[in-house]
């Protein structure tokens, strides 16, 4: 048969020289396909990296390794939210300004309770300012809600909204502003450290200014408002 002499003439030179060509061209191809393999990993991790570092960013930006057997209270995450003027709020700048602040997290608009407390803190605001207490409103409202909110009720302190309640759940309080609970109220220090809880997540009660002013200046070692010096 022609094709079996034609194999037949053919020296073991030849046949090595085959078999290192087909077997350079398997292993190329074998190279390139796990080349391919690899880069598609790379890409679909640089996707889901490019997609979750903007929303992880801020929870851990400026936040400093804890040291060891150090018994300081742990921070609350700092955050950016975008005011009813149009403008936007950062909580760690703003805390650094001011002795201690006060988060009222609230539902919103329709909410009955939430005006009660708002329009608590808004009577006692210029106050709260001499004492060196700031206040940030968070709603879970949208912008044009929480302006109107603002501009009907004459609030003086930043009105910020947290339509989506990403905030809300980073405190772990979203569940409850959606449920049976109207406010939530943290008292805060420079370094986002709870200073003093004096009331906390509640449902229709309302947190007087003069309770607040108490608990900071108690945390600071000062005296309440009232007392009598000895």
């Amino acid at each position: 048969m022609p094709g079996q002499e034609q194999f037949d003439d053919c020296g073991d030179d030849d046949l090595d020289e085959f078999n290192e060509i087909n077997s350079s061209g398997a292993s190329s191809t074998f190279l390139d396909q796990r080349w391919f393999r690899w880069a598609g990993v790379v890409v679909a991790i640089a996707i889901i990296l490019s997609l979750t570092l903007p929303v992880l960013a801020p929870l851990f930006e400026n936040k400093p390794l804890p040291q060891a057997g150090s018994t300081e209270p742990p921070s609350f995450p700092d955050f950016a939210l975008p005011t009813a003027t149009g403008g936007s709020v950062r909580l760690a700048e703003r805390a650094n300004s001011y002795s201690a602040v006060v988060l009222v997290f609230h539902r919103g608009v329709e909410c009955v309770p939430c005006e009660t407390q708002l329009a608590e803190l808004q009577s006692g605001y210029e106050e709260l300012l001499t004492e060196g207490i700031e206040v940030l409103s968070i709603g879970l409202d949208g912008q044009f809600d929480t302006q109107q909110l603002a501009q009907r009720m004459g609030i003086h302190f930043p009105m910020l909204y947290d339509e989506s309640g990403t905030v809300a759940s980073i405190y772990g309080i979203r569940d409850q502003l959606t449920n049976d609970v109207a406010t939530a109220v943290l008292i805060l220090n420079s370094k986002l450290q709870l200073l003093t809880n004096p009331v906390g997540i509640n449902a229709n009660q309302v947190l007087p200014v003069e309770v607040i002013i108490n608990a900071v200046r108690q945390a600071y070692g000062n005296a309440p408002i009232g007392a009598t010096a000895s």
